[in-house]
């Protein structure tokens, strides 16, 4: 049989399984699937440069590049649209709107170029943006960020990105204090209660 530590490591093992599964395999997928994208605009002696980076939980990047010099910016849109009846037959849902997605494609010399996904609503806002820093209208550096689905990306993924962040600084806590405990600082201050309640018993 099997005895109560091992028993005990068990449970320990498969709770920590279904916390990485739960809490970091599974975000990371949601954000892949609907990512956020930050692009930075600047000037180099004269020159636009993009910098792009594509990222899983918000902050972690997973695409990047720079094209320099920037020259155009591209766009290419599906609308939004009601599910056929074949996609209702299929997946047993009823009638419903699958979401419009947007490509932002940043345009360099020669064959560089670089693309992000982007939410339909935010694409012309940042396309205006972009081609208005390409012709020197703004010269400022200017940050943009851009998810690609706002309701998944940013709220949806948003607070999957939250509970891996509590779940992972749960586990640093945990991993710290088992390292203090081996270290002798929790069995030192172990000892000297149990020799404290001996002087005070006797």
């Amino acid at each position: 049989m099997m005895s109560k530590q091992a028993a005990g490591n068990q449970g320990n093992w498969i709770s920590h399984l279904i916390g990485v599964i739960g809490f970091v395999i599974v975000p990371t997928v949601i954000t892949m699937i609907a990512p956020v994208s930050y692009v930075m605009l600047e000037n180099r002696e004269g020159r636009p440069v993009a910098q792009a980076s594509t990222c899983l939980l918000f902050v972690i990047p997973f695409r990047s590049a720079v094209i320099d010099p920037l020259l155009a910016v591209e766009t290419r849109v599906r609308a939004a649209r009601e599910r056929t009846a074949e996609e209702r037959r299929r997946h047993n849902q009823g009638r419903g709107q699958i979401d419009g997605e947007g490509t932002l494609t940043f345009v360099g010399e020669g064959q560089s170029s670089f693309s992000i996904s982007v939410s339909p609503v935010s694409i012309e806002g940042a396309k205006t943006q972009v081609e208005n820093f390409i012709n020197h209208k703004e010269t400022d550096s200017k940050w943009l960020f851009l998810p690609a689905n706002w309701k998944f990306s940013v709220f949806f993924g948003g607070f999957w990105a939250f509970l891996t962040l509590l779940y992972v600084v749960g586990v640093t806590l945990k991993l710290l204090m088992g390292l203090v405990w081996l270290l002798g600082i929790g069995r030192r201050s172990a000892g000297l209660e149990e020799s404290t309640s001996s002087e005070v018993a006797s």
